[in-house]
Order: C-alpha cells, then sequence, then structure tokens
C-alpha cells in the first residue's frame, strides 16, 4: 500500500512536470519556504533504535558504514533534492509565521529544519566513503543554506536553532576533514562566503520585542477596553494570557514553585498600570540590550558586565520579574553567537590551511582574537591524527577548539572540553542498558559539566537519551513531527532547569516529567492529538514504538495482538486526568521506582502511591481495558 509520503512525492513530480510544460516560475523565483515545508513532508521515518546504537558505537566511528545504509542514506535523497532545489533559490525566504498569537505563536519548522542537517551528517559520511565528493559538497551547503533561513522570522529561539546546525555542519567538516580533496575544501569554501546573511541576537531582539512586550501591553489595553473601570476583571484576563505562556519548573515541590504571574503580579501591585509599567522596563532593556549585542568580542563583555550590573542596582530598587529572566537568556544566546562564529572562521582557516599552507592559516583572522587562530598538530598514541585550532574565545566555561581530523583511526572528541580525549565506550554495554542510564554520564562526567553550565557537555547528554525520549514521545503523541517537537521542547526546558536535577531519581526519569508536562501544555493550549487523527503511517509508528516498549519475550504469532492491546492502553490513559497520566507512564513505561518517580514529580511517596491507586481504579473502570490490566497489578505491588 502507498504510503502517504509517496503518493504527496507523486504529486509533487507532476505537478513540477506540468510548471515546467506550461511555461510557469522556475524554482528560482519559488519562496525557499515553499520548498522546504515539501522536503519536511519527505523526510523519511526515523532511524530504527539498532542503527542509532551502531552509530554511537566504535564500530560506527571506527569503521565503514556497512551496505545496509545505502538503503538508509538513499531514503533521504528525494528530501535533500527540495532542500538543494530551495538553496538556489533567488528569492528571500518567509515561512508565513502567525504573529498574532505572540509568544505563543508555533513554529513548526524549526526541529524539521534541524533534523536535516543532522541527517546530512550521515549522507555526507556515506558519500565522502563512496567517492561521491560533489554530493557531499551539495548536501552541506545546502543544509547551511536552510539554516541561514530558518532565522527569516526573526525570533530568537530561530536563531539558536541557526547556531545549533551552523555548528553540527562544522562539526561535519571537521570529522571527515581528510577525506575530502583540496577541489572540494575549496568549493566548500566557496560556498561558505555565498551564503545569505546570518540571523543574529542582535537583529532578533526588535522582533523578540514585538512577539512579547508589545503583544502583551497590546493584550492589556484590549482587556482595559474591554472592562473599563474594572481592573479586576482586566488582571484576571492577563493572567489567562501569562498562564499560556508559562511553563512548569519541573524538579520543585508545589509549595516551592512560585509562578512568573505571581511574581509579576507582585511587583505590579495586583494593578494593570503597575503591569504597563513593568513591560515598559521591559521594553527599555531590550533597546538596551540590543546595543550591548551588537558590539564586537573585544567591546562585549565589558559592556555586558556593566548593563548587568545596572540591571542588578534597577532591580534592588524596584523588582521586575521579567527584567531578571530575560537579561541572563540573552547573555548565554550571545555567548552561542560568539562560538559559532567562530567555528565559521574555524572552517575557513582550516581550509586555507590546507590549500596555501601557513600563509593561508594566517589570513583569516580569529573573530574573537586579536590574529590568527592558534595551530598545533594532534598527535595520539604515537600517530599524528590531524590539527588543532584554538581561539581567544573564553565566553564558556573553557578556550574553544575544533580539531580536524586528516587521518582514520580510534574515536576522540573534536570540541568542546574534552577535544582531543577518546570517547568512552562501555565494553559490550549500551551506554543507556544499565540500571540508571548514566554509565557515559558517570565516566566522562557530562552531566556534572552540564549543571555547571557547560552547554556542550549538555549535549553530549542529549545524545544519550534523546532517542528514548523520542520513543516516549512517540508513545504520547503518535506523530514523528509532533514527537520530535515534543522531544526537543523538553530538551530545551531541561537544559533551562537543569541545576534543578539533584540526583535522587533516574535522570531520564526527571526528563520524562518534563516531557509529560510539555504534554500537558500543548494539550492545554487547545492543540489536542488523538490517535484516530493521525495518517496510517503515523498509526503504525505508533504502535511499531509501544510495541517495542512491551516484553519482548511474546512469541510472533502473538506480537500484533500484544500491540492492539498497547494502542487501546494508551487510548484510556490519556482519558486521565494529567496527574494521574505522569505516575502510570513513570511506572509503567520509564519504569522506575516509586522513590524516583516521587523524586521526579516533587512529590511524597504516598502521594504517588494514592494517584496510581486511583489512576488504576478508574482504568478498571474502563471496560474496554479491564480484562488487561493483569500485568499492571502485578507490577505496582502493595500501594
Amino acid at each position: 500500500m502507498r504510503t502517504l509520503k509517496s503518493i504527496s512525492l507523486s504529486l509533487l513530480i507532476v505537478a513540477g512536470t506540468l510548471a515546467g510544460a506550461s511555461g510557469q516560475q522556475s524554482p528560482t523565483s519559488i519562496n525557499p519556504a515553499l520548498l522546504y515545508y515539501q522536503a519536511f513532508l519527505m523526510a523519511p521515518d526515523p532511524l530504527p533504535q539498532a542503527e542509532w546504537d551502531y552509530l554511537a558505537s566504535k564500530e560506527g566511528r571506527t569503521q565503514r558504514l556497512p551496505d545496509r545504509f545505502a538503503s538508509i542514506v538513499a531514503d533521504y535523497d528525494n528530501q535533500f533534492k527540495m532542500v538543494r532545489l530551495a538553496a538556489h533559490s533567488a528569492v528571500p525566504c518567509d515561512w508565513g509565521t502567525d504573529e498574532s498569537a505572540g509568544p505563543g505563536m508555533l513554529l513548526p519548522q524549526l526541529a524539521r529544519a534541524k533534523a536535516v542537517v543532522v541527517a546530512a551528517r550521515l549522507r555526507v559520511m556515506w558519500e565522502l566513503q563512496h567517492g561521491r565528493q560533489a554530493d557531499a559538497r551539495d548536501d552541506l551547503l545546502a543544509s547551511l543554506r536552510l539554516a541561514r533561513n530558518v532565522p527569516r522570522d526573526g525570533t530568537l529561539i530561530s536563531v539558536l536553532v541557526q547556531i545549533a546546525m551552523e555548528a553540527i555542519s562544522c562539526n561535519i567538516v571537521a570529522e571527515n576533514f581528510g577525506q575530502f580533496t583540496p577541489e572540494t575544501l575549496k568549493e566548500l569554501a566557496d560556498g561558505l562566503e555565498a551564503l545569505p546573511a546570518r540571523g543574529t541576537v542582535a537583529s532578533s531582539i526588535t522582533s523578540e520585542e514585538r512577539h512579547c512586550s508589545d503583544w502583551v501591553l497590546n493584550k492589556v489595553q484590549e482587556l482595559r477596553k474591554e472592562y473599563p473601570g474594572d481592573d479586576t476583571k482586566v488582571m484576571a484576563g492577563v493572567r489567562e494570557l501569562f498562564a499560556g505562556m508559562e511553563s512548569t519548573d519541573e524538579g520543585q515541590t508545589n509549595q516551592a514553585q512560585f509562578s512568573l504571574w505571581e511574581q509579576v503580579s507582585k511587583a505590579a501591585g495586583g494593578t494593570s498600570d503597575g503591569l504597563i509599567n513593568l513591560l515598559h522596563q521591559r521594553k527599555q532593556l531590550y533597546q538596551r540590550f540590543a546595543q550591548v549585542a551588537a558590539l564586537p568580542y573585544a567591546e562585549y563583555g565589558s559592556q555586558a558586565k556593566q548593563l548587568t550590573a545596572a540591571v542588578q542596582v534597577e532591580l534592588e530598587q524596584t523588582p521586575n520579574p521579567l527584567l531578571s529572566l530575560l537579561l541572563p537568556a540573552w547573555e548565554r544566546s550571545r555567548e552561542k553567537e560568539f562560538k559559532a562564529l567562530v567555528f565559521l572562521g574555524m572552517v575557513r582557516a582550516a581550509v586555507e590551511y590546507k590549500l596555501h599552507g601557513e600563509p593561508g592559516l594566517q589570513s583569516v583572522p580569529d573573530p574573537c582574537g586579536q590574529g590568527p587562530f592558534a595551530f598545533q598538530r594532534l598527535v595520539l598514541q604515537g600517530v599524528d591524527r590531524g590539527f588543532e585550532l584554538k581561539s581567544a574565545n573564553t565566553t564558556g566555561s573553557f578556550q574553544q577548539v575544533l580539531i580536524f581530523v586528516e587521518k582514520e583511526g580510534p574515536p576522540f572528541f573534536v570540541d568542546g572540553p574534552y577535544a582531543g580525549q577518546a570517547r568512552p565506550w562501555a565494553e559490550n554495554v549500551h551506554p543507556e542498558s544499565n540500571a540508571h542510564g548514566n554509565h557515559r554520564l558517570r565516566d566522562a562526567g557530562f552531566l556534572a559539566q552540564a549543571q555547571a553550565g557547560d552547554a556542550e557537555a549538555f549535549g553530549e547528554v542529549c545524545r544519550v537519551y534523546e532517542t528514548r525520549l523520542l520513543r516516549q514521545a512517540m508513545a504520547l503523541c503518535g506523530s514523528a513531527a509532533l514527537a520530535e517537537d515534543l522531544a526537543q521542547d523538553t530538551l530545551v526546558e531541561a537544559w533551562k532547569c537543569l541545576r534543578r536535577y539533584n540526583g535522587q531519581c533516574q535522570f531520564f526519569t526527571w526528563l520524562c516529567a518534563i516531557l509529560l508536562n510539555r504534554y500537558r501544555n500543548t494539550v492545554r493550549q487547545k492543540r489536542p492529538m488523538p490517535f484516530s487523527s493521525f495518517q496510517a503511517r503515523d498509526q503504525e509508528g505508533l504502535q511499531d514504538c509501544i510495541g517495542r516498549l512491551a516484553d519482548q519475550e511474546y512469541l510472533p504469532d502473538e506480537v500484533a495482538q500484544r500491540r492492539e492491546q498497547a494502542v487501546l492502553v494508551q487510548q484510556c490513559i490519556q482519558a486521565l486526568p494529567a496527574k494521574h497520566q505522569q505516575v502510570i507512564h513513570l511506572r509503567f513505561y520509564v519504569d522506575d521506582s516509586l522513590e524516583g518517580i516521587a523524586a521526579a514529580l516533587g512529590c511524597s511517596v504516598g502521594t504517588v502511591k494514592s494517584r496510581l491507586f486511583h489512576a488504576l481504579d478508574k482504568l478498571r473502570g474502563m471496560n474496554a481495558l479491564s480484562e488487561h490490566l493483569g500485568n499492571l497489578n502485578t507490577k505496582v505491588g502493595v500501594l
């Protein structure tokens, strides 16, 4: 049976043929966003877990990709045809973003765009191993052009996704540097120079001001017109707005949580006039930081510190939660931007060194220094493996480095705090297979580094858990695309509140608690995702996902029946109240202890037991499900 994607592809081919026959517009005059959206629709199903495991293994990083990857790479061909086609468009990229929703506007393209560059990493590896230099070049440059087009909506989060995509692309070049021919490297360098201008943190500030402060101000004024003289109703309406924008701080007890609205309302004196004053102060900070964010590295550090100190003094005199939340986010974003600029500069410098030797290296300045990058050969275990470029950038917790691999051998980290160090491997054990899923994290100390503010270390944490997290998201959403968005939102939220993780539960359980809260917020914002609404392919994907969560000891002829039962269980669980869904999911799908669940949710073990009891009691009352509850009852134990 043909899938939805194959049908869509056929329609696109027919449409393209007809357009060519009738002399309609050429691809260069088409809004590239339309081509990107078509590319996103053509994305193949997620890579099977076994293949992700292989790519992350020692064998996957030290040996040529097995022949079975030919079909996996080919599955992305149609998607990358569209991404390459969009790269040749001569008109601006307009994503068609609905700005009327303010802070709640949807940006569905972000996760899918980042997935393209992740796929490019696999494709480039395969293409270089098979002598397809031109394909590797075109896939890389098309992905980078997509990265530059991502922030055309002007939002900060889109700029950050662009930065992440650029960093991945630079890593692709560094990891495979020795496999590129000099001619291909020259073409890559020329292609980099021809890319559209980057979206910047400074340029996003005006857009963020419009989407956030201005949007809320307009809503407050509308409420004041709707309820003249009744400030209580006005503030009640504003509270509803904040409820839709807030995210719960996972990892805290209910007593410890103090919502943003409560802080803002208190600082505003409980009046709309006070709230308007707070918003105007926030607008002024936007303007002040926009000036600082545009400064070069040499001037930024001191000016940012001065601005932070001035804002702290102002907050001591006049508390404003809207300011205290804003400045750290902008500062971190600007630091990430400097890192992206350095990575791009290092790629240019590496290419120049390869083509022209020392004079070429000296011709490319360090964006954060007063001269070229520091250079040294990298010798590991007596073997010259490549060279290291080091920047003067110290905005993070370590000096920025990127290693360009010229000779194959045992894998090592090419950037981050562990650059040049061998990657740790658990002998014959998958990194997530032990009781707590923290094997690699304990060995390398990534989690501790991440909690200290090391973004690169958090990236390593994400690599360990992202596939498992995506499976959990699939079990909730059903749709692969929605699950990817939910998983990405979860990891972003986890980074924001990472320091609150106290180790009293499995880290993956803590992540899943965030996942469930993000999913609950999605449903609360009236974006329901019922199982019956998904296309057949997504339903099959959900069944496969849930099937993998079930006991693997069943005989093959029982698998279909077990999957049907698993889907039925999921449908019934989603009919429960949110607090009951949480404990059921964490107990039976994440497989944590009662104590671990209590720690993740910030409540007592007794509360967890009570919620489990009532949740199971409600499930028993569902006629369609009662006959399948035997296994659940035995697993709960004595409540």
